[in-house]
């Protein structure tokens, strides 16, 4: 194993784990329907069976992240919601939020280019 590859591994089981963090964090409450969750997601057309679907795809998604077999899955369903949600804010012209988004779609991706550290 090379150094180059070790530093990737270590940088891509640090994503995961914040990516753990954030599923958990952005998950529960939308599944739950916490109300500060709810009023955010409102103002972009997003009502609470919604919410609480992308709670579960969140949620699922980041437990999805933490095993190899199931890496790249987990990321795509990711990816899937946060572009969801990104359009669904352009389309309330919300440009600034949507931008915000942008480094949350990025994390799935640069995991999905730097693998699974526990793979192979």
């Amino acid at each position: 194993m090379t150094r180059t590859s070790t530093i990737f591994k270590i940088i891509s089981g640090i994503l995961i784990l914040i990516t753990l963090y954030m599923g958990i964090k952005q998950g529960w409450p939308m599944i739950t329907g916490g109300a500060d969750m709810l009023n955010m997601l409102s103002q972009w057309g997003i009502g609470a069976t919604v919410a609480q679907i992308l709670g579960i795809m969140t949620l699922g998604a980041a437990i999805l992240i933490l095993f190899p077999p199931t890496f790249t899955p987990g990321n795509i369903i990711t990816c899937i919601v946060i572009i969801y949600i990104i359009v669904s804010q352009l389309l309330h012209s919300d440009v600034r939020s949507a931008f915000i988004e942008l480094p949350f779609l990025i994390m799935p991706l640069v995991l999905l280019y730097l693998g699974h550290p526990l793979s192979d």
